[in-house]
């Protein structure tokens, strides 16, 4: 029943009702009705219909109420006619208008949003494809723009390059005769001095030239980092050692201190020499004689994690910098000069070169310093992975167990100088050696004549398509090559020589002005025997030189052995074959014990575990683990081609608590699976059988 007001659908009793509208929450409902004939009202009998639901008239008998369901939202007639006792019908009946109200989501306003809404997507879209194609347009626009300024870079950095190889082959040319007169010509102590000054400022323009075009690579970013696995403590060590010869000609206190004695981490070490190098440099130049220079070197946790953070510092007790100079010191734009005690001017662009070096390391550099008390930089450098041995000896920064330590190529054997460790010069008096020059500079070929002497058959070439056809039809001791030449270049010299059949032995020497190391790296690759940097020392030169030729005369007399030795004879094994020998014979006697590793393998051995590691991967390229399970493996194939064991048992045999890993390894090492191995060597086709040996 439904009440008349109350907030429900009636405003007034049915019966006066003429229009009903209801929501669409109530589609459905029920009408009762009844006809004004009391005489037998029990036979009253009625007809009904929905009008826009119905076409035809329901005729329920005396049924007196009609029930409809989910009507959809719309306007409707309902009309009910009734038939009294005698059967007679009153045609006219009744009628009842009744509306149903739609939702929200079907009415007109809601499918004007819908309309508003599906046309502002459409505008949205329209605006988003423009806007798109706009962008797109504008970012072919900017990579043309970019392209352009690329290109212009390539222009700029081949002209620069062509300027450096220019100016670098000049200055060598003028520092190698110098050096040449002062280490053998006869003279007065006053043109002496006069030779080394002039030496001295043209090693000075040298280094100023390489500093510029250093500086020069870092605009456009091309800096990237060449990462390798190295002990840093033995890469800073031999930059002290380098730089010690130079205090103690001038009496300055240098010392090296470490808190590790090894530290074997990656890093960049040709951005990392340019860091030091940079740091020690300065502080030699701006302290004066009997002053005081540290590098150091910490390593300190991070955090209390597992990463590491190294830490260098260079100090030193020169002039120091003043205060208003030390906020832009790194800057490119900064003003950075100064001015050494000896006079010398300084640029700044070396410590800037260092700052961008370190920040492309993820590091920080930072200094404290004041004017006239020396400065102290400090480099941090973030690192993944390190190996560390006991601590170093702080008073002279010795490493006990290095090998170099006690005797370095810069320092020469204990209780000699500098002075008495020179280079052996190569004995063209009795070798008779001939040496082909290849560069389009006939200063050059001048120069490394009066290097090597008159008893050196100097071979000249004017450019690389001239020497190749000398290098065939001479075919000399040894080539040196210039690498930029018109023509035929120094790589493609190289690679022609390496590659044909009758000068495929002789080694090349290839200079050139590019010191970076990919340029190195190319030249090797080719079959450079070996690189070096203009301007070149000539003792460097001539050390080169000789080692080259040194060694073809090793490799011959090596040739010559094996050519002669008869078969059966007995043969020398080098020291690093018996090392070999020895542990893989101490594998093979513990061949069954899984629990053999690095630490047991090195207790064996008799050396310590990081000496066994640095042996086993520099003779073999392998870490200890991979060394033991290769001989595990190689035994196993061996006991599976004999027959005679089950898989299972060679397994275990070998060392392998696990069949699925042993399968693993098997298959890694071999490209078979074990029962496959097997089957091979046993001709079975495991296809046919559908089995496996286990």
């Amino acid at each position: 029943s439904v009440q008349v007001g109350s907030g429900g659908p009636l405003r007034a009793q049915i019966g006066e009702t003429a229009d009903l509208t209801l929501s669409h929450r109530a589609s459905v409902f029920s009408l009762e009705f009844t006809a004004l004939n009391f005489t037998h009202p029990e036979r009253n009998r009625y007809a009904f219909r929905m009008e826009g639901f119905e076409k035809d008239w329901n005729e329920v008998g005396t049924q007196n109420h009609a029930t409809y369901t989910n009507l959809n939202p719309g306007r409707y007639v309902f009309r009910v006619k009734a038939a009294n006792n005698d059967g007679v019908w009153n045609e006219e009946g009744l009628a009842l208008r009744i509306r149903i109200r739609p939702p929200f989501w079907k009415t007109w306003i809601a499918f004007f949003l819908y309309g508003v809404f599906a046309g502002g997507a459409v505008m949205a879209f329209i605006r988003y494809r423009l806007k798109r194609q706009r962008m797109k347009h504008e970012l072919e626009m900017e990579h043309l723009q970019f392209e352009k300024l690329v290109e212009a870079d390539r222009m700029k950095s081949r002209f620069f390059s062509s300027v450096a190889h220019e100016l670098r082959t000049p200055i060598m040319l003028i520092l190698g005769p110098l050096d040449h007169l002062i280490a053998t010509g006869r003279m007065d102590a006053a043109f002496r001095g006069t030779l080394e000054m002039a030496a001295r400022n043209a090693r000075r323009l040298s280094r100023l030239l390489n500093q510029f075009i250093e500086f020069y690579r870092t605009e456009p970013s091309e800096l990237r980092l060449k990462t390798e696995q190295r002990d840093i403590v033995r890469f800073l060590q031999d930059m002290y050692l380098s730089f010690r010869e130079y205090a103690n000609l001038h009496r300055i206190d240098f010392q090296f201190h470490s808190t590790i004695s090894y530290g074997l981490t990656w890093f960049d070490p040709d951005g990392l020499d340019k860091i030091v190098y940079n740091l020690l440099s300065n502080a030699f130049k701006f302290t004066p004689d009997g002053g005081r220079v540290a590098l150091s070197l910490e390593v300190l946790p991070e955090d209390g994690e597992t990463e590491k953070t190294l830490r260098i510092r260079v100090a030193d007790t020169g002039v120091g910098i003043a205060a208003e100079r030390l906020e832009r010191l790194f800057d490119r734009s900064g003003p950075a000069e100064s001015v050494s005690p000896s006079g010398e001017q300084g640029l700044g662009i070396g410590l800037h070169l260092a700052h961008e070096l370190v920040e492309l390391h993820q590091g920080r550099m930072t200094v404290e310093s004041e004017e006239g008390k020396g400065a102290v930089f400090t480099v941090q450098i973030p690192v993944d992975v390190m190996v560390f041995e006991r601590p170093a000896d702080r008073e002279t920064g010795a490493v006990p167990d290095d090998p170099g330590a006690a005797e370095s190529p810069e320092s020469g054997p204990a209780g000699k100088g500098a002075e008495e460790t020179e280079t052996p010069a190569v004995d063209a008096g009795k070798s008779g050696h001939l040496i082909l020059v290849v560069d389009d500079d006939a200063d050059m070929h001048r120069h490394i004549q009066n290097l090597f002497g008159p008893s050196v058959r100097i071979l000249s070439a004017m450019d690389g398509t001239t020497g190749l056809e000398k290098a065939v039809s001479a075919v000399p001791d040894l080539v040196i090559s210039d690498l930029e030449m018109p023509g035929l270049n120094g790589y493609d010299l190289c690679r022609r020589i390496k590659t044909e059949e009758k000068t495929s032995h002789i080694p090349v020497l290839l200079l050139t002005v590019h010191t970076e190391r990919q340029h190195k790296i190319k030249g090797i690759l080719i079959g450079a025997d070996d690189y070096l940097p203009k301007p070149f020392d000539a003792k460097e030169l001539e050390a080169r030189v000789f080692n080259l030729l040194e060694s073809r005369k090793k490799l011959r007399a090596h040739f010559r052995r094996q050519i002669l030795t008869e078969p059966g004879e007995t043969r020398v094994m080098s020291l690093d074959e018996r090392f070999l020998e020895r542990t893989r014979k101490i594998v093979e006697n513990r061949l069954s014990d899984w629990k053999l590793d690095a630490d047991g393998l090195s207790r064996e051995a008799g050396i310590s575990r990081t000496q066994l590691y640095r042996k086993i991967r520099s003779l073999t390229g392998q870490t200890v683990h991979e060394f033991i399970r290769t001989i595990r493996l190689k035994a196993a194939a061996q006991l599976l081609g004999s027959g005679k064991m089950k898989i299972s048992e060679i397994a275990y045999h070998v060392g392998f608590n696990d069949l699925n890993y042993f399968s693993r390894c098997f298959r890694k090492q071999f490209g078979l699976s074990p029962s496959e191995y097997l089957a091979s060597k046993l001709n079975i086709d495991l296809s046919k059988t559908g089995k496996t040996r286990s």
